[in-house]
């Protein structure tokens, strides 16, 4: 037996079999290396050559994949629910449906040991629903990134708050992207990116200390009254919700490279940091809301003074926080294209393995510059975050309920009570996705329309 034979049997993967209308194809791609593609309609398998992420660093991934500009948003969607029990009523409901998602794509992963998010739909729900997931990953991770970087210039203007071009808002976000998050996007390795990931999430902690310290502390007038509670104003908090939580997709590739990767492993990953999400989201909107009320921004720092000195330290952590969300949600996006690419280009495994770094570094580098350019030209993050929050519907819902269903369905044995019951879960899941996505991209368009008008 080969070398590679002895890791596929170890690893439990059997001989090639028929999945739906694509053939899947055993394609071994080194652990590290997500952006290498196998060929078109056909799925990498993941091999171990090195020890995988331990839990923490993997808890610490995810987190930050999710922490950053949505955190700055809760605040406001607190405001929009009503105030704060509505808005916490509405985030747990969200919650217990994210964990859900979470242990759907836990067992998917484990039929197959996909390497990315997009690999897994292809596995249960064929080659065309994976190119529509690679196209929604792509423009999900590119706006992230956009809004990322309108995030480094709304708050680094503000702890400059000096005259003069190379302090411009422009100049700020070029300078400071090229120097601190441009080197992160180049390398190719996941398990890089997991060491600023402990950085970014101690950040949030401190930001959101902070917002919670400045509702006792500082002179604000606190008006927070309860609105009466309307369901149509709860849903414009979910796009926020969802932005916020949103680190399914990153969520596979780290179960693709955690050390000894079970289901109960990435299990206790997600759970934690879901509640470190839902800790600091929670604190965070809440004591945003009481300090500012209906006043409040979709940017919770906008609202303190410039000259505040905790509010100026806080802008600065949370640029920190950003560097390595905007790297991360590059990462993702850049696999996604990059199969998008090879299926186009319908090259063979070897020929995408071929031109591997040549590819990567140059999709990289027109992926940043692109992004920079658009956050130079968006003012803010609010309108950004409506929009990317409602694609970020079917990751959380659709594609699992998707695949779930999927699932039951190849199973060609008489479907048992536990299998009827996830039929209909899933097409819960479907029902939801593509319902909150359509309503949040109709109700932006539609609140655009209004202003213009």
């Amino acid at each position: 037996m080969s070398s590679t034979d002895e890791k596929s049997s170890l690893l439990g993967f059997g001989e090639n079999k028929n999945i739906g209308r694509g053939r899947i194809q055993r394609n071994y791609t080194a652990l590290n290396d997500h952006s290498a593609v196998s060929g078109p309609g056909s799925l990498s398998v993941i091999v171990r050559d090195e020890p995988g992420l331990p839990i923490p660093r993997a808890v610490f991934v995810v987190t930050n994949a999710a922490l950053g500009a949505g955190m700055l948003a809760f605040p406001e969607a607190f405001g929009k629910t009503g105030g704060i029990p509505q808005a916490l009523a509405v985030e747990a409901v969200l919650i217990v449906l994210i964990i859900g998602a979470f242990l759907i794509l836990g067992m998917c992963g484990q039929v197959q040991r996909t390497a990315n998010y997009q690999d897994t739909v292809l596995t249960f729900c064929g080659p065309v629903a994976q190119i529509i997931c690679q196209v929604i990953v792509v423009v999900y991770m590119f706006g992230s990134d956009v809004t990322y970087l309108i995030l480094i210039g709304d708050q680094l203007t503000k702890v400059i708050d000096h005259s003069g071009w190379y302090f411009d808002r422009r100049f700020i976000i070029a300078v400071v992207s090229c120097v601190c998050i441009l080197p992160l996007c180049i390398p190719k390795k996941l398990k890089v990116i997991s060491y600023s990931s402990l950085f970014g999430g101690l950040g949030a902690f401190f930001v959101c200390l902070i917002v919670m310290s400045q509702y006792y502390t500082g002179e604000h007038n606190h008006d927070s009254s309860p609105h009466q509670f309307h369901w149509v104003n709860a849903f414009a908090a979910v796009p926020v919700i969802c932005f916020g939580f949103q680190c399914h997709v990153t969520s596979v590739a780290v179960l693709a490279e955690l050390h000894n990767p079970t289901l109960k492993r990435f299990a206790i990953v997600t759970a934690l940091s879901t509640l470190i999400c839902t800790v600091i989201y929670s604190v965070t909107g809440a004591y945003g809301f009481l300090t500012f009320g209906h006043r409040v921004k979709s940017d919770i720092l906008v609202n303190y003074d410039p000259k505040d000195g905790a509010a100026t330290a806080a802008r600065a952590v949370i640029v920190v926080v950003v560097f390595s969300t905007y790297a991360i949600c590059h990462f993702v996006g850049r696999s996604a294209f990059l199969g998008l690419w090879v299926k186009l280009r319908r090259l063979t495994a070897a020929e995408a393995e071929g031109w591997e770094n040549k590819r990567r570094i140059i999709t990289s580098l027109v992926w940043f510059f692109s992004s920079l350019g658009l956050a130079i030209v968006v003012p803010t993050i609010g309108k950004a975050i409506e929009i990317v929050g409602g694609f970020a519907a079917h990751f959380i819902f659709t594609f699992p309920g998707l695949c779930l269903i999927q699932m039951v369905l190849k199973d060609e044995r008489a479907l048992s009570h536990k299998q009827k019951a996830c039929l209909v879960i899933g097409g819960v899941y479907v029902v939801i996705g593509t319902f909150l996505f359509a309503q949040t991209v109709t109700k932006a368009l539609m609140d655009d329309i209004e202003n213009k008008s």
